[in-house]
Formats: structure tokens, sequence, C-alpha cells
């Protein structure tokens, strides 16, 4: 029995029943259509080998609501996927799922309402990941075919996730992981610093170790709150993980009462390492496939040199 894995992220908002009703529309099609019952249906996990699978089902578009805004909102994460799969498993061919009458032709598109006569047909016809090549242009800029042809309904991943990395160009401090993530890892280098030359203990726990600093970190958690959700939904399932890893050591070290602290417990948990695991993670796990130059240079890295 072929297997077809399909993408279901644990959560969408406060909008559980999307994900029910688009799993139940998903069962039902493979369940009583005689063509699919020799598919089985796998749900992708943290733990699934990409170089495995052949067949990826991406709901398109997600729709989710978002309790900050108290809005709808709909997400196109097949872009970012196709990125990933093209670095690590361009066999695979992705299959857009949706309930939505789309164009005729729409790429890999299977309406669950009006699904293909011939499923097998639809199947071979599909293409590969690898059928869409990101390439640099003379010019300098980039093409990226898949996003190109994918009609894209509310927002791309892609986008979404340079917000989390960077901001809005407009308010790039307000909007993002980047700028906090920064000034805590500096009050944190500079305390650490101190510590480790001597300074005077009260001084530096004043200075660097203050409302400040707990003002700093709160900002931090609410970013990575909000998007965290969203990253749910794309291929950086270890880098969630890994972050949320070191986000949770920072909030235990910010949690201790400070009357408790010494000099030799702040160099023992030395919390200057934990932001700058994160901001590792960020680059070399996420950043990667989210900006054009750097995505092309880890298709071509002999290019690069």
């Amino acid at each position: 029995m072929k297997k077809i894995h399909y993408l279901s992220p644990k959560s969408m908002g406060n909008y559980p029943n999307e994900i029910r009703q688009f799993q139940a529309h998903l069962e039902n099609y493979f369940r009583c259509t005689k063509q699919t019952q020799n598919f089985e249906l796998v749900l992708l996990g943290e733990n699934t080998n990409l170089a495995e699978i052949n067949y990826l089902i991406i709901p398109h578009p997600i729709r989710f609501f978002r309790q900050d805004n108290q809005k709808i909102h709909y997400s196109v994460v097949s872009p970012i996927w196709h990125r990933y799969l093209l670095k690590h498993s361009p066999k695979v061919k992705i299959l857009l799922v949706g309930v939505t009458y789309l164009p005729e032709g729409t790429l890999n598109y299977i309406n669950l309402l009006d699904p293909p006569n011939d499923f097998n047909t639809f199947l071979t016809e599909a293409q590969y990941v690898a059928d869409f090549p990101f390439e640099m242009l003379e010019d300098g800029t980039y093409k990226d075919p898949w996003r190109e042809k994918v009609r894209i309904y509310g927002t791309d991943a892609i986008d979404r996730t340079k917000i989390f990395l960077k901001g809005h160009e407009r308010s790039q401090s307000e909007n993002n992981l980047s700028k906090p993530l920064s000034d805590i890892n500096m009050y944190f280098n500079i305390l650490c610093w101190h510590l480790k030359e001597g300074r005077d203990w009260q001084t530096t726990v004043d200075r660097f170790l203050n409302d400040n600093t707990h003002r700093i970190w709160q900002r931090l958690q609410n970013h990575w709150k909000h998007h965290q959700r969203d990253l749910e939904l794309t291929p950086f399932f270890a880098a969630v993980a890994a972050i949320e890893e070191q986000m949770g050591k920072i909030r235990d070290f910010m949690s201790i009462p400070i009357h408790t602290l010494n000099r030799e417990k702040v160099l023992e948990l030395h919390p200057d390492h934990y932001t700058q695991t994160i901001r590792t993670i960020l680059d070399e796990a996420i950043a990667i496939y989210i900006y054009d130059k750097a995505f092309f240079n880890t298709l071509n890295p002999i290019l690069c040199l």
C-alpha cells in the first residue's frame, strides 16, 4: 500500500474545527473513493524521514483564527515547504488540498468537494518539487517558480517568517524576535563579562539584571508565543523545539529571585549562552530558507566559495 503523508498543524489558534473539518474531508475522500483505497494516509511528524516520503499533502490555504486580533487569517505554507524539500528531498510531490474552487490546472491541486475523476492519473501527472528549481538570474535577482505559480491566498509563510525574524519594514523594532533577543543577549553578555572581571556584584546586578531586563524578556516571550504557532506549519519542527528549550532555560533563570543569586551561580548558568544559541538556530536552521540569497547559497555552496 502506497503512503501519502499529510501536514496537519497541532493547533490553528482557537479554531480547532478547521483541523477536524479538513481531516474529515481528507479521510472521507481516501476511505470512500475506490481509486484511493490502495493508499494509506500518514500524518507527517517530527521524526518523519523526508527522504522516505513520496507525496506530501498540504492544506491550501490554511484558515485559522488569531485570538490576538479576533480575525480569521489565511496562510499559504507550500512555498516554504517547497524550498525545504528542494534542499532535502526534491523527488517529493507536494499535493495542495482544499475545499476551494480554483482555476482548472492549478498546480498539483485537489478540491475535496470536486476531486479528480482519476486519482492515479492525477498523481502521475503531478509535478515534483525538483521540477521547480530555484535560480539566480543574470541580473542577480532570484527566481522561485513554485512561489510564482502557486496561488497565494492570505499570507505567504515566507513573508510571515521574515516578519518573525526581522519585523515590518516600517517598525522593525516592534514586530520581530531579533530586537528583544539582541537586547537581552547584550544585557546577559555584559552581565557575565563584568562578573568574570570581578566587578562589584550589586552594581552589576542593578545595571544589567533590573526591571528593564525583565521588560525586554517579557517582550521576547510575547513575540515568541505570537509566532510559534505559525512555525508549526513549517518544516522547522526541530528548530522550534530547540528554541523552546532555550526559552525555557531563560525563563527559569529570569524567575530566580535576585536575592538568591550570586556571582558563581550566574557564571555557572551563563544565560548569554541561551540567547546566543537561539540566534544560531534562527540563522542556521530557519533564515537560510527564507532569504533568497542565503537559500541559493545553500543549494550552490561551490558557487559561494
